[in-house]
């Protein structure tokens, strides 16, 4: 577990995927959890995810990609940094947050 995931974070996680699944999201795993609970709300650059969440770089871009393709998330120019992409959520990401009628 990386040391930026708590206990509880890991508890929420088993808790909410379940029923993410059963509201449709059929294509989340439970790997995705903590990756979507920070991208959703926090707008950081890939590099910036891998920290927080204490992976590497190559595990968050794989994940990035993998989340970017089944259209949770979306990438866009840094406007502070040209070079840099920031991780936005799209429709289907906001829709993630609330399956029923709650925050996720």
């Amino acid at each position: 577990m990386s040391p930026a995931i708590s206990a509880g974070d890991v508890l929420l996680d088993q808790f909410l995927h379940p029923r993410l699944v059963a509201a449709g999201f059929e294509d989340l795993r439970p790997v995705h959890m903590p990756i979507l609970r920070d991208m959703l709300v926090s707008n950081l650059r890939p590099s910036e995810l891998g920290a927080r969440l204490g992976l590497s770089k190559q595990a968050v871009n794989d994940l990035v990609r993998e989340l970017e393709s089944k259209e949770y998330i979306a990438l866009e120019p840094d406007p502070d940094d040209g070079r840099a992409k920031r991780i936005v959520a799209t429709e289907r990401g906001w829709q993630r947050r609330v399956p029923w009628g709650g925050g996720v």
